[in-house]
């Protein structure tokens, strides 16, 4: 049989230039436009939530309550606390160091303007849903087992992020019942989520 012609170069560079597969069919991270509708779709079920427990969209928006702590003070020192105890499990539990690498395939570039605006956007509607009308119809408990739950999508190379969301959603839902509003808890996973998907850009190195 006759032998084949090797192909062109400019027919090489084409190949090249249009991959096949899955990689060809969706982007291989978070786009910050689908974040911003799927988080405004989030905050939008918080509201009409809320509107249907005794306290109204007021649930949402009250003052926190005046302690000897200020509210915002305990949420930074909860977030802090979260992270700081996220960067000491990652030398101890090779299970986070997994996570990690995991997360940076999912999430994208995290320079810091993406990170501040996925963390806003994740930190805010997540808490009004959640330590809003979650909290007041389910109680802390069960509310942090379903906000646990969501986190990881039942991957099992991700199950240590859904140990981690359990237990910042106790936290969490304790900062909402201290100060009865979900300010607190909001302040505290906007913080856990920037400084922890900055992080992640030395996954991303490797």
């Amino acid at each position: 049989p006759a032998s084949r012609s090797p192909p062109s170069l400019a027919l090489r560079r084409r190949r090249a230039s249009f991959p096949t597969g899955v990689a060809m069919s969706r982007p291989d991270h978070l786009p910050l436009p689908l974040a911003t509708l799927f988080y405004g779709a989030v905050a939008g079920v918080a509201v009409l939530g809320a509107a249907w427990t005794s306290a109204g969209v007021r649930l949402l928006t009250r003052a926190p309550l005046a302690r000897p702590c200020p509210w915002w003070v305990a949420g930074l020192a909860a977030g802090a606390g979260l992270v700081a105890a996220t960067r000491l499990a990652e030398h101890l539990w090779p299970a986070l160091r997994r996570l990690g690498s995991e997360l940076a395939k999912l999430v994208g570039p995290c320079h810091w303007p993406r990170v501040l605006a996925l963390a806003g956007l994740s930190g805010l509607a997540e808490e009004a849903l959640f330590r809003g009308p979650v909290q007041d119809f389910a109680g802390l408990w069960l509310t942090a087992a379903l906000f646990a739950g969501l986190h990881g999508g039942g991957r099992r190379e991700l199950w240590s992020w859904t140990v981690f969301a359990l237990v910042a959603g106790v936290v969490f839902g304790a900062l909402a019942q201290v100060y009865a509003s979900p300010w607190p808890a909001a302040v505290a996973h906007v913080l856990v989520n920037a400084l922890n998907l900055r992080q992640l850009r030395h996954y991303q190195r490797e």
